[in-house]
């Protein structure tokens, strides 16, 4: 199977936004992404988002989706926040060349570290992670993964989540 990666621009926020529900729908999420395909162009637009997609004669099959954080400890980093490939373009090298890209580009930047988080039961991702020399910080050190969401926040700060605190 033949395909080309090359970087994700606004012109693929739509197809991206569709495969963001069907990564919901393969991770067992039912309520799904929250975030528009406008919301989602933006973010591309602005350069708070960066990715790749990869595609077999012009149709996207597979995206990476990224951003930038920083650590005190270790500076700039690369989140990973979405690997995604279609079902049928599955086990052909897709995902392992668009992790590549986003390899790439941290290597190339100096960065000291790309993480991300995995479901639990997805072995397929955990044994492909811990191949390419990934470190399941839990085993390592017992990190574990937290979120406020709106509204917690809400809550916390005595606003109200629906426009605002």
């Amino acid at each position: 199977m033949s395909f080309t990666i090359i970087p994700a621009t606004t012109d693929h926020a739509a197809v991206i936004n569709s495969m963001t529900h069907e990564l919901a729908e393969f991770e067992k999420l039912p309520k799904g992404p929250e975030l528009s395909e406008n919301e989602l162009r933006e973010a591309i637009a602005e350069k708070n988002l960066f990715g790749f997609v990869a595609l077999i004669e012009e149709q996207v099959v597979g995206f990476v989706m990224c951003y930038y954080g920083f650590s005190t400890w270790q500076g700039k980093f690369i989140f990973m926040e979405d690997l995604y490939v279609r079902l049928a373009h599955r086990k052909g090298g897709i995902g392992k060349a668009l992790w590549k890209e986003v390899a790439k580009v941290a290597f190339e930047q100096n960065l000291r570290r790309i993480q991300w988080t995995v479901l639990d039961w997805n072995t397929n991702a955990i044994n492909f992670y811990k191949s390419i020399g990934a470190t399941d910080m839990h085993d390592r050190d017992g990190w574990l993964d937290f979120r406020l969401f709106r509204p917690a926040i809400a809550k916390f700060v005595g606003g109200n989540s629906d426009n605002g605190v």
